[in-house]
């Protein structure tokens, strides 16, 4: 969906399922008649933003996973259907969201690329130093935050490194690893309130999330 060489942004601010599609660029030009090629142009000339509904990706994920357990024993036929049923959805996504889309102008685009790179060579910048390095005011960079965001970039700062801290955590682990080291190579000074932050923004305890992800030991018997 996304045009070639162009990156995006996924934000969340809790538990989240994941669904990727692959979609081939010729299957963009005429199974849905076409409708994607103009979404797909606006996208190469302009970074957007699109928050549909819930609903709406409810009604893909479940499109996805029914196709998933389908395609293996469906006909060849068929399955150009399938994929004329989920470019459908999307389609009908986009379309469907034009209320919601907002457009990156290109100074905005500039501002908004720096501070998110910044912020991914280093996840404890300062918000002066975030404004200083996009050269706007911190004004200016608070409004496009909540603009684009929904909240502050002090605020998207801390929810990154709580997800970076659970993907370091969930991370297969042969031997028990260290929670407080992983804390600690993230940016975590404050271990009690980063765990009560932990805890509210994933329904459970780093440790807890770890417990889940370790790697069964081997009791040394075939």
């Amino acid at each position: 969906m996304i045009p070639p060489a162009s990156h995006f942004t996924f934000a969340c601010t809790g538990l989240t399922q994941w669904i990727s599609l692959a979609v081939p660029a010729e299957l963009t030009n005429g199974v849905t008649n076409g409708g994607f090629k103009k979404y797909l142009v606006s996208m190469e000339n302009a970074k957007i933003l699109i928050t549909p509904p819930a609903a709406e990706f409810i009604e893909l994920i479940e499109a996805a996973m029914t196709a998933r357990d389908g395609i293996q024993r469906a006909r060849p036929a068929h399955l150009h259907a399938i994929e004329a049923s989920l470019l459908g959805i999307l389609e009908r996504i986009l379309s469907g969201s034009v209320s919601q889309r907002r457009c990156f102008d290109k100074r905005t685009e500039k501002v908004m690329s720096t501070v998110l790179e910044c912020l991914r060579r280093d996840g404890q910048i300062h918000v002066v130093a975030l404004a200083r390095a996009a050269g706007v005011s911190e004004r200016t960079l608070h409004r496009l935050f909540w603009k684009y965001f929904h909240m502050g970039p002090k605020r998207y700062s801390k929810v990154r490194q709580l997800n970076l801290v659970r993907r370091a955590i969930r991370q297969n682990h042969a031997t028990p690893a260290n929670v407080t080291g992983i804390l600690t190579e993230h940016g975590v000074t404050e271990f009690g309130r980063f765990a009560i932050e932990y805890k509210a923004l994933f329904n459970e305890s780093p440790a807890e999330t770890l417990h889940k992800h370790l790697v069964p030991q081997s009791n040394g018997y075939n």
